[in-house]
């Protein structure tokens, strides 16, 4: 009977990116295992794409969201699809309370989690294996740490901040999706200019992060006059007002791009541009994992965690003495107000060259 593993990476979308390199070590080192994986539904479309995982288990956050019957019956049926099948192991890659409560609720016999230097909300009491992480170390590094209690090799990791090409996930085309943003390309783009993905926005949690509309709209005009850029400003749900000032300031270089089909539409988006540009997010690593090449505008978080770990990927920053930091808030990221648009279009035109 195969053996089965469980990974437990719920959200947010940039470390579930950043625990891909840990599905293609275990791939590499087990080709025999099963792997099921649990995620956020607001993830969900992401792993569908992604080659390696034999079965998806939804964490319904929405319905949950939404107090009633309708809520209890969305919780006791994913709590029934956790127990569904025995595990060899499951795996903890969220290390807080939400992580080890599945990680609980999973029948698995070895339960891998961070240690308690390492987790939070007492997330290692529900671990029967804890794996000690060195602190600091970055996210991908993480991941790979947290598989290596089931045989991959000690030395699969990050060299020079890069994986090595075995370690990078496989993606399958959404037909559907690829095919609806190629006609609205083709409604859009001019033949003989690159197609530059911009995302001014970030969630509403990593606001601090997000770098002046004004930038941008510079940005996007010296591209289109400098490289002939087509440039798409491309946002979520709650970004289109920022998205709508960048494209209205650009004077025209720049155009809006409604989102479609979730995150199959925006990976068929990356997958088509030279290049993406954006502050540090969970739509850059994404367009970084699947090949294209990336500006990524740090401000308060750290490179050495944070930065991609794919390749392709040129890191902009504006050195100030508080950062990178540990804040959640700022009510003056100098970090992002003061970096120029000129380094960010000098990394922009040598990625396109």
């Amino acid at each position: 009977m195969t053996e089965r593993v469980l990974f437990i990476r719920l959200s947010a979308l940039g470390d579930v990116v950043m625990t891909l390199p840990a599905l293609s070590a275990l791939r590499a080192a087990r080709p025999e295992l099963a792997v099921d994986w649990v995620v956020e539904d607001r993830c969900a479309d992401l792993l569908r794409l992604v080659e390696g995982i034999d079965r998806l288990i939804v964490f319904p956050r929405q319905a949950l969201a939404r107090p009633g019957v309708g809520a209890i019956r969305a919780l006791g049926a994913h709590l029934s699809e956790l127990r569904r099948e025995g595990y060899a192991a499951a795996i903890d890659f969220q290390g807080n309370l939400k992580g080890a409560l599945h990680l609980l609720r999973a029948r698995a016999r070895r339960r891998i989690g961070p240690d308690a230097a390492s987790s939070r909300e007492g997330a290692h009491w529900c671990a029967n294996v804890r794996v000690p992480l060195p602190p600091s170390c970055h996210r991908a590094e993480r991941a790979l740490a947290l598989v290596r209690p089931l045989g991959t090799s000690p030395e699969a990791g990050l060299q020079d901040g890069v994986l090595p090409p075995a370690l990078r996930p496989r993606f399958v085309v959404d037909g559907q999706a690829d095919a609806e943003v190629a006609e609205r390309l083709a409604a859009r783009a001019r033949p003989d200019g690159p197609l530059v993905v911009l995302h001014p926005g970030t969630s509403a949690f990593g606001a601090f992060k997000r770098w002046p509309p004004e930038n941008w709209a510079e940005l996007a005009r010296r591209l289109r006059e400098q490289a002939g850029a087509t440039l798409l400003v491309a946002h979520g749900p709650d970004e289109e007002p920022l998205a709508r000032r960048v494209a209205e300031e650009s004077g025209g270089a720049a155009a809006v791009w409604p989102p479609c089909r979730g995150l199959a539409g925006l990976a068929a988006l990356h997958q088509r541009a030279r290049l993406a540009i954006g502050s540090d997010s969970g739509p850059l690593l994404l367009a970084s994992a699947l090949g294209t090449r990336t500006v990524v505008l740090f401000g308060p978080k750290d490179p050495a965690v944070y930065a991609s770990p794919f390749g392709g990927c040129a890191v902009v920053r504006q050195p100030v003495p508080c950062s990178p930091c540990s804040l959640r808030r700022c009510a003056d990221p100098i970090c992002m107000s003061r970096l120029e648009v000129a380094p960010v279009l000098e990394a922009a035109l040598c990625a396109l060259r």
